[in-house]
């Protein structure tokens, strides 16, 4: 068989799968030596089980992936996920050279097991991706995730690895204390922008009300009680923060996941997909995506 071939079948019992939200037991894979070795004597044995994390160079940078996509999901009618985006630094952001990973890492709603991730990068990319493949094949939840024990030290990683991280905040979600909303349904509700007015100079979503962060608590007043506020900053940080204090005097409240930063993926979806009714961008950096915390 040549197991360098674009797809390589891997039996196994689909209710031992660590891939449970597909029936399909042949996944593509790219033509490399080391997998395709692997993958050639799972196939002979009939056992076990492959969490591909193919990773290509970009231009200085790095893009990684590994489980399920979300227009896998889509395609085979799967609507029991939720994704998450994020954009933690590689390592400890008081440590020169730290350089921001964006992330989309995708769960089970109903139990948590993560799914699929992917990251782009300039640094370190490959190593949190090698961390969620072995999850993947593990079959590993999000509450998983925000309690392993990983290397650190301030030039490699962050005391709350990208891994953690990734974790901690799909956690927040399942458990209700960070209630969340995507920029596809963006135009549903009253949009909230924490960020500073300095900040929007660069980029703003139209029809969105400007309260900072830190004036919040005091111009409460000015928001409706009657309709969804979904909370807007850079990367979500903020957003959370503001969704907290919302949710704890009576509003009703979401993040926008990902904030700014998580915008392309939506225009990106609306244009291969729909036509959007209301674009959510008006001026737009070209710049590496830097997270504002």
């Amino acid at each position: 068989m040549d197991v360098g071939h674009q797809f390589v079948g891997v039996r196994r019992d689909y209710r031992k799968s660590a891939y449970p939200f597909t029936r399909c037991r042949v996944f593509p894979v790219l033509p490399q030596t080391a997998k395709a070795e692997r993958a050639a004597i799972l196939h002979g044995d009939g056992i076990g089980c492959l969490a591909f994390c193919p990773l290509i160079g970009l231009f200085g940078a790095a893009a990684a992936w590994t489980g399920a996509s979300e227009k896998t999901l889509k395609r085979i009618g799967d609507k029991d996920y939720e994704k998450i985006y994020l954009y933690p630094n590689s390592h400890a952001g008081y440590y020169p050279g730290a350089k921001p990973i964006a992330m989309k890492v995708i769960f089970r709603k109903s139990d948590g097991r993560l799914l699929g991730a992917q990251a782009v990068g300039e640094d370190n990319v490959d190593k949190r991706i090698s961390a969620l493949a072995l999850a993947l094949q593990m079959r590993a939840t999000i509450y998983d995730l925000e309690e392993a024990e990983l290397c650190y030290a301030p030039q490699f990683g962050s005391a709350k690895d990208p891994v953690n991280f990734a974790g901690m905040v799909a956690a927040d979600v399942l458990r209700g204390d960070m209630p969340l909303s995507q920029w596809d349904s963006a135009e549903k509700g009253f949009l909230l922008d924490v960020r500073e007015p300095v900040e929007l100079a660069l980029e703003n979503v139209p029809g969105a009300l400007n309260i900072p962060l830190g004036q919040l608590r005091a111009r409460l007043g000015e928001l409706p009680r009657d309709r969804e506020i979904l909370v807007i900053c850079r990367s979500g940080q903020r957003a959370y923060s503001a969704t907290r204090i919302l949710l704890q005097k009576g509003f009703k409240a979401r993040n926008l996941s990902g904030g700014m930063l998580s915008r392309t993926h939506a225009e990106n979806f609306w244009s291969e997909s729909i036509q959007a009714p209301n674009r959510v961008t008006t001026h737009r950096s070209e710049s590496i995506p830097m997270a504002v915390m």
